[in-house]
């Protein structure tokens, strides 16, 4: 095999109506993993938008990987293994994971760069697998998604006999920004101590570059504290809903470096604008979807308020996010008072994902259709304060979106049980908070369209290489 070089190689990704042009060169990996690097950020991002389950609709399941086969082939990575779960029908507790390799040489010391993609989109029924939070220690869905890595990456050392000094390279997008984040986290551990977590190859932390972006957390804090190194590097939207779970008020963090996009209001007014301007120009040109022209706030850089109840002070996206889950979560009993709400939720996804006639309820439509059919009436459920009612009519245009969407009456009625638990819990959330409510109510359609994969990709792509100053 050849050895590798700094060459620019040249690519694209195509998924659903976007395209993500990516450049990737070996040279990302001369230096210390240690220090951010833009470049690798950026090839990170797309070996983790690669990861994606290839469609959303496919009965059969196999080539699901083909997009991260493709873009590691491309890269001229060799010997692409996927495990089991990226190639069935994706459960609860499953998690895809693909790897590949290649040979460079760094001054006068040989690497095998283990490329390692992590699937954090299109994964159907995995959904309900965020939700499972556990009582203690880590996020146990996450968990045990960061075990199934492990799993693959001793199974692909022994399988091609991986020997030597080793870079070791794994990206992934929310549900697997999360997993990456722990393999990352236990990896360094393992290092701190002095160990080697893979029989027969050699780590060296500084040489171990794990990328996230809009990553929820799924860390304990007090593992956290712990950590020892700085090589993980999390790309954080903080208008993004998704960052904000697994709560930080439930005991919840994020191991390594939190790097936050540039987001209204949290920097200079002109800077902003000058980047926000690049970045419409970038995701347009990225997504066919014409997102913004079917929600304006889509970046989600202000709040829409109640008519009849003012804050008392402005409030960013981001500020009223992080009392939102920290209210959220002192009215839940924290982690320990959440299960049952958790397990319902669980259940509840459990029953409504699942193939139907060839195809495979999409619950982003039936969230999306039953805000589009709630938000009139929200306005006018807030002028009245009748809570009672816009839980009801929210709950009534959600059964309906399930049926749109063709998921049969037997699934809906077998489901109902744990729909009612969720609704009841946010009936009961919404009396003691109903300002967060009628709040949360006005701005989901943009705080949901915030967690986009082009939007992610369209601000890497417009900050400049030293725009985080770490």
């Amino acid at each position: 095999m050849a050895i590798g070089s700094s060459n620019i190689i040249e690519g694209k990704i195509e998924l659903g109506s976007a395209d993500y042009a990516y450049k990737y060169s070996d040279g990302f990996f001369y230096g210390s993993a240690f220090q951010y690097s833009h470049g690798l950020a950026k090839q990170s991002l797309a070996m983790a938008i690669a990861s994606f389950n290839r469609t959303f609709d496919n009965e059969y399941y196999w080539g699901e990987s083909n997009n991260l086969k493709q873009f590691f082939k491309t890269c001229d990575f060799y010997d692409f293994l996927p495990n089991e779960d990226f190639n069935e029908r994706p459960e609860s507790n499953s998690f895809g994971v693909g790897i590949a390799r290649k040979k460079i040489l760094i001054d006068t010391t040989r690497y095998t760069i283990l490329g390692i993609g992590l699937r954090g989109g299109r994964y159907t029924s995995e959904w309900s697998g965020n939700f499972n939070i556990g009582t203690s220690g880590n996020h146990q869905g996450f968990e045990i998604a960061a075990n199934k890595v492990f799993d693959h990456i001793k199974r692909y050392v022994e399988r091609f006999g991986v020997s030597g000094n080793v870079i070791l390279w794994a990206a992934g997008y929310s549900r697997a920004a999360a997993v990456t984040n722990l393999v990352g986290g236990r990896i360094d551990q393992y290092l701190s101590r002095g160990e080697q977590p893979f029989e027969g190859i050699t780590l060296e932390p500084y040489k171990c570059f794990f990328y996230t972006f809009e990553a929820p957390q799924g860390a304990s804090i007090e593992n956290v504290k712990a950590q020892p190194f700085t090589n993980i590097f999390n790309i954080i939207n903080k208008n993004d809903i998704v960052t904000y779970s697994a709560p930080t008020a439930m005991g919840f963090a994020r191991y390594g470096v939190d790097l936050h996009l540039p987001v209204k209001g949290s920097v200079d007014k002109e800077e902003y604008e000058k980047i926000a301007k690049d970045v419409h120009k970038r995701f347009d040109k990225i997504s066919k979807k014409e997102l913004r022209k079917h929600i304006p706030n889509f970046m989600a850089e202000s709040l829409i308020t109640s008519p009849k109840k003012k804050l008392l002070e402005p409030m960013s996206v981001s500020a009223f996010l992080e009392k939102f889950f920290f209210d959220i979560s002192n009215f839940a009993g924290k982690r320990e008072g959440s299960q049952e709400t958790f397990e319902a939720i669980q259940k509840a996804l459990n029953l409504l994902i699942y193939p139907m006639e060839n195809k495979i309820p999409n619950l982003e439509r039936v969230f999306k259709k039953t805000i589009e059919m709630s938000i009139n009436d929200f306005v006018e459920y807030i002028i009245n304060e009748d809570i009672d009612d816009a839980i009801k009519d929210l709950r009534k245009n959600f059964i309906e979106s399930l049926y749109k969407e063709g998921v049969t009456a037997g699934k809906i009625e077998e489901s109902k049980q744990y729909v009612d638990k969720i609704f009841k819990f946010f009936t009961d959330f919404s009396k003691e908070y109903p300002e967060d409510f009628n709040i949360m109510r006005l701005n989901i359609i943009s705080v949901i369209a915030t967690h986009d994969s082009a939007l992610t990709y369209a601000y890497l792509e417009a900050l400049p290489d030293n725009y985080f100053k770490i």
